[in-house]
């Protein structure tokens, strides 16, 4: 009975250490993918002419038009990919064509009641994207210029690096747990700030601290932080470039 005792005792001691210790090294990963993808999208920068990628190559439905962001920098192999041009208007990739640094491995089933949908590396024989390029707030996509996306890119359109105000203080990339999580697919390809509610999040964490996550910006440095402290108001916040 003491032998059981102490092994309990110990048990008790250990788990939550062992527990806390898994989640910072599942966290650790999350920052590496941001990292690998900002240094992706910067690259990508400098072979069209200071553009970042697009959230979708058009502002169509059209799926042959219609490569996502993610897999813009998988053509050029900005990504470490080779992703060949075919297959790239996929809605969703087989793993052959997909990449590993667009899924967090903190990907639980359920966040603050929501289904996470990016809750597995393959789902149906499809990779799952767990993140998304920032749109910012107050886009409008009208003219399809620039200068209708308040953060880094929209459908058919995006800003140029030489654009944005503060580079180390505008996110590029955020964590996503709803909608269009298939590498490939145009749904949940951009989101804004506002995609941010407790009663039913979009951009949250999947880490377990209250309302922390992890952010990559435009100058490719990744922070992991409150989410709240990432919008003062509308005309001064972390998703918009100016």
């Amino acid at each position: 009975m003491v032998v059981i005792a102490i092994i309990a005792l110990l048990a008790a001691l250990l788990l939550p250490a062992l527990k806390n210790a898994r989640d910072t090294a599942h966290r650790a990963v999350c920052i590496g993918n941001l990292k690998q993808i900002g240094l992706a999208a910067l690259s990508y920068t400098v072979d069209h002419d200071g553009y970042f990628p697009t959230s979708q190559a058009h502002g169509s439905n059209v799926p042959e038009r219609d490569i996502t962001w993610d897999d813009l920098l998988g053509v050029g192999g900005y990504d470490g990919r080779q992703l060949p041009q075919a297959q790239a208007p996929a809605l969703g990739l087989a793993e052959e064509y997909s990449s590993r640094i667009y899924f967090c491995p903190k990907s639980p089933k359920v966040i603050w009641g929501r289904v996470d949908r990016a809750r597995a590396w393959m789902l149906g024989g499809q990779s799952t994207r767990s993140y998304t390029i920032s749109c910012g707030e107050g886009s409008t996509y009208t003219s399809g210029t620039a200068d209708d996306v308040a953060g880094i890119a929209g459908p058919g359109i995006s800003a140029r690096q030489s654009s944005i105000k503060n580079s180390s203080a505008t996110i590029m990339i955020c964590e996503r747990i709803t909608w269009g999580t298939r590498q490939g697919s145009r749904a949940g390809s951009r989101v804004g700030w506002t995609g941010y509610n407790p009663a039913d999040p979009q951009i949250h964490s999947r880490h377990g601290e209250n309302q922390r996550t992890v952010l990559g910006f435009a100058d490719g440095h990744v922070e992991y932080i409150d989410i709240r402290d990432t919008f003062a108001n509308t005309t001064d916040n972390m998703w918009d470039r100016e």
